[in-house]
């Protein structure tokens, strides 16, 4: 099971799976993502696993690992599981080309309306595997709200392996908002290792993340109904603030908004959860809210 030599390199095969080969035989395992040798008739494995989120096997960390480790640059569905997960890797989409989300942003929810959704009664996820079909994500208006886990999303925020925020997009007729969220006492951009911080709560009983964020946030631009369209145009962050903006309420108590919550002007939020129970009922939503962890 010899590969090519020459004068200043050896290519090994690359096979999908163990060979009968022959003691000091060598290759590539491309599921594995790891070189095997021969040695006393058994395979040993040589160095880690390159996490590149091809497989469910090779799940990245986060999509900013992808970005900073690995330097991947092309938008698309990776598999993804953060360091202190417990749960099983999940497919996600995954932005590269927007420069204002940091690179490797991981779309972890989409809010189209759905009569009756409650965030706080879905922590184990609800409509996931919609964040990677592209027929949902482009006609977001006519489907229905889609959550990755709880757990999923709060260990993606603190994720150790590189800095992270959460963040995304409300739009209205009067206009759409960028937005990103940090713990307050997290140093430089990002929460990491704030393993105590539930963002997954602060996305929905705001009058919890009062005091206890900092956000920024584009201000109001022009409106746009395509989230693709979204995700690939420019903006600019205002600078850092602590939050107050959160209004009072408890899970399940229907006196509370989603993530930002009126910070420019009013109908800034991922969508009410209020006594008409629709996502965008109010202020005629464009049906594109979106929220990332980056």
């Amino acid at each position: 099971m010899a590969g090519s030599f020459g004068p200043d390199k050896v290519q090994f095969p690359q096979l999908s799976s163990e060979p009968t080969g022959s003691n000091g035989d060598a290759y590539y395992n491309s599921t594995d993502g790891v070189f095997r040798f021969k040695s006393n008739d058994t395979w040993v494995t040589v160095g880690a696993s390159i996490l590149d989120g091809s497989t469910q096997a090779l799940a990245a960390p986060s999509g900013t690992y992808l970005y900073d480790q690995l330097g991947y640059t092309t938008d698309g569905i990776y598999w993804i599981k953060p360091t202190n997960y417990g749960g099983s890797a999940i497919q996600c989409r995954v932005w590269f080309s927007n420069a204002s989300y940091g690179r490797g942003a991981v779309l972890v929810a989409s809010y189209a309306s759905q009569s009756g959704f409650t965030q706080s009664s879905n922590s184990s996820g609800i409509n996931t595997s919609d964040l990677t079909d592209n027929n949902y994500f482009s006609s977001q208006n006519n489907s229905r709200p889609s959550v990755l886990p709880k757990d999923f999303i709060n260990a993606l925020v603190a994720d150790s392996t590189t800095n992270h925020t959460m963040g995304g997009i409300v739009s209205s007729t009067s206009g759409t908002t960028y937005f990103q969220t940090r713990n307050i006492s997290a140093p430089s951009k990002g929460t990491t290792g704030s393993s105590s911080l539930d963002m997954w709560r602060y996305m929905f009983a705001t009058g919890a993340a009062n005091n206890n964020l900092q956000m920024r946030h584009s201000g109001r631009l022009d409106n746009n109904d395509n989230p693709s369209g979204q995700i690939s145009g420019s903006f600019t962050f205002g600078s850092w603030f602590t939050y107050t903006g959160g209004r009072s309420g408890s899970d399940g108590a229907d006196n509370y908004h989603y993530m930002p919550d009126d910070e420019t002007g009013g109908g800034e939020w991922w969508f009410r959860e209020n006594y008409d129970d629709s996502c965008h009922q109010a202020y005629g939503r464009a049906g594109n809210d979106l929220a990332f962890v980056w």
